[in-house]
């Protein structure tokens, strides 16, 4: 009788260890899931928030484009400036009496 008792109390206590340890894994599982869910959560958010900068780029640039546009039929140039008038050549006072360069003759 000893020895059936001894073998129903371990069977026992072998049964809430698992139970236990079930409980345990079970736990375990649930917080892996949760990280798993957040950092899946995390990720989409921040992928809307680039394909909302994105967006929004568009959308500025977009505007920037249109009020160059319009300001550049806004701006006029400036007139062309006025010519000054062209100075009288100046006169040299040249006291060498001119000469022919190169000359024509063969006796020279």
């Amino acid at each position: 009788m000893k020895p059936i008792f001894s073998i129903i109390t371990g069977l026992l206590l072998a049964s809430c260890q698992l139970q236990a340890d079930e409980s345990g894994r079970a736990a375990l599982i649930e917080q892996e899931v949760q990280k798993k869910v957040a950092s899946l959560v995390q990720a989409r958010h921040e992928r809307c928030l680039n394909e909302l900068y994105q967006k929004a780029n568009a959308v500025v640039d977009s505007i920037l484009i249109e009020m160059a546009k319009a300001e550049k039929g806004e701006i006029t140039k400036p007139p062309k400036p006025i010519k000054p008038n062209t100075p009288e050549p100046i006169k040299l006072k040249d006291t060498i009496p001119l000469e022919p360069f190169l000359y024509n003759s063969p006796n020279r």
